[in-house]
């Protein structure tokens, strides 16, 4: 989790507990200003709607007035919102400062995966596949923590398939000498959940039977987003489990 996602569940209980206070408030405030009697020349409904909304402002005036616990938790909504929006904007200058791929570039050309360490190349490809907006298939061959090779096929909003003919693999990790073969493709989500699907769960296990005595190096990933473009990488294996690999933080 990152701290964008701890700030907003955060806000989301502090707002909350915030609608909550005023709106009960209000209502008893509506209520008594209507025991007195239907507002004169309103439909009943729109009369008490009217009075519950103004009761709500009172309230919120009162206790802003009144009430220093109150005050304080107004003013760390509204630091919360404040944070929010610097992270944010962090999030939006470390995309804009990754170049855009030219029509009919390729993926792993436009972003110069082979020869980055590969924490540095996983960040270049949560900031590339995001603004690809589908879902991008990248496979990186993996020698003392550096990409030595990377292959990569753009697909669609909803799928992908490899570019490159899978069952040369072996001889590739052979020829470079490589540790580990990562393979990484996105969910274009950016709701800050996903998991991997029973297709990638069986091309995980595909992928290891392709790889033999050997599937012990394949590593797979799916890569995702929150809602300002923060990437999360879920690493899955062949067996139906998954879990976390790494949270991009745009606050650090």
């Amino acid at each position: 989790m990152s701290t964008y996602d701890r700030l907003t569940r955060e806000r989301a209980r502090l707002l909350a507990s915030l609608a909550l206070v005023d709106g009960l408030l209000g209502l008893a405030a509506a209520a008594l200003a209507l025991a007195a009697g239907p507002v004169p020349g309103l439909p009943p409904i729109v009369g008490a709607l009217g009075a519950w909304a103004l009761g709500c402002a009172l309230v919120h005036l009162v206790l802003w007035a009144a009430f220093q616990p109150y005050r304080l938790r107004v003013a760390r909504l509204r630091t919360l919102d404040r944070q929010r929006s610097r992270i944010a904007g962090n999030a939006a200058r470390v995309r804009a400062g990754l170049p855009e791929r030219r029509k009919g570039e390729r993926f792993k050309t436009a972003f110069e995966l082979a020869g980055r360490p590969v924490e540095e190349a996983e960040h270049v490809l949560g900031v590339g596949m995001y603004k690809e907006g589908r879902e991008v298939w990248v496979t990186t061959f993996v020698r003392s923590g550096v990409v030595v090779k990377a292959n990569a096929a753009i697909g669609w909003s909803s799928g992908c398939r490899a570019a490159e003919d899978l069952r040369r693999w072996p001889a590739h990790l052979a020829r470079l000498d490589a540790s580990e073969i990562r393979q990484y493709h996105n969910h274009p989500a950016h709701g800050n959940s996903t998991r991997p699907s029973p297709a990638d769960f069986r091309s995980a296990a595909a992928l290891k039977r392709l790889l033999g005595a050997r599937g012990h190096a394949l590593r797979t990933f799916v890569v995702y987003w929150n809602a300002i473009g923060e990437w999360r990488i879920l690493e899955y294996d062949d067996r139906g489990s998954s879990w976390m690999h790494r949270v991009y933080d745009a606050a650090e």
